[in-house]
């Protein structure tokens, strides 16, 4: 029986592979029209997690009309089927195509590439918002290999072993979640330069969360970023991007603390939320609102921070 289900575990695996591929091969407006589609299948057939996003918008909105936070998720479903599709673009996509659909401002190309020329260390936070997939392609296709990422091991190992070798077309390095923090110190000992990036409004960890006024409500937040630039007395940046139009981003990289050590207590973390809550209220529906951000109550003895 066991043997049974794993191979036909491969079998469902070898199959979404195979159409991953070719779906790869056509060009970006037959994949919106497909993605179009498929956003509507998420938003209205399926209802992909829909009231935990219609939740989620209700609570970060509340003086909205509820016609109004219909419609941002409305377009938030439409945006993360773009995303799905324009990472299986990735596949095939020449660099020249992504380059110009994803473009690093004049002055975040200026601070990488003096980071990069100076042999300097970072560490780059960022949020579900715009397409973050994008992220590595727009600064590797600038400084080769200067951006190192994590990611999250899936449980089908033919797709988990397909999805890296996507990545790895414009990844020199890319680390398992689970050992991300081993690998920033070990470069640090080898003295190898790299700017890290992390996502850095996921789920924090028990225990370890910061709590902070987010969106009007009481959120726990990844500290990381924070204190592995305290701990590696590395810069921390904040990475911004924006979606121009549908499949042209516009990437911005500010610096939120050049000495990490001489910052107050969670300044950075705060920091870090602040700006993420401005992009997000420019533009709600390019933020990633299927997640259950708010499933937690803040502790009596945590302040939180306004």
């Amino acid at each position: 029986m066991k043997h049974l289900k794993k191979l036909f575990t491969h079998l469902v695996s070898f199959l979404l592979i195979v159409v991953i591929a070719i779906l790869s091969l056509l060009p970006f407006r037959v994949l919106y029209l497909i993605s179009d589609f498929i956003g509507f299948l998420l938003c209205d057939i399926i209802k992909y997690r829909k009231k935990v996003v219609l939740s989620n918008l209700n609570k970060a909105f509340p003086h909205n009309t509820l016609e109004t936070n219909l419609e941002i998720a409305r377009k938030f479903y439409k945006h993360l089927s773009d995303i799905i599709f324009e990472t299986i673009a990735l596949i095939t996509a020449s660099r020249k195509t992504i380059k110009r659909r994803i473009i690093l401002t004049p002055e975040s190309k200026e601070l990488l590439g003096m980071y990069h020329a100076q042999g300097r260390s970072a560490i780059m936070a960022l949020g579900h918002f715009g397409n973050w997939e994008w992220m590595g392609p727009a600064i590797n296709l600038v400084n080769d290999g200067q951006l190192i990422a994590a990611y999250r091991r899936q449980r089908l190992k033919l797709l988990d072993y397909f999805l890296r070798k996507i990545r790895m077309r414009f990844y020199k390095v890319l680390v398992p979640s689970e050992h991300l923090i081993r690998k920033m110190v070990s470069m640090k000992t080898a003295k190898q330069p790299a700017v890290f990036a992390l996502l850095a409004d996921q789920w924090p960890p028990t225990g370890s969360a910061h709590w902070v006024h987010f969106l009007g409500q009481d959120t726990p937040f990844f500290t990381g970023p924070e204190k592995l630039g305290k701990k590696l007395d590395y810069a921390v940046l904040f990475c911004s991007i924006r979606k121009m139009q549908r499949g042209r981003y516009s990437m911005s990289v500010f610096e939120l603390a050049l000495n990490p050590r001489s910052e107050p207590e969670m300044a950075i973390t705060n920091s870090y939320a602040s700006m993420l809550e401005q992009e997000i209220l420019q533009r709600p529906e390019f933020w990633l609102w299927s997640h259950r951000r708010w499933k937690w109550q803040r502790p009596t003895e945590h302040a939180v921070q306004e």
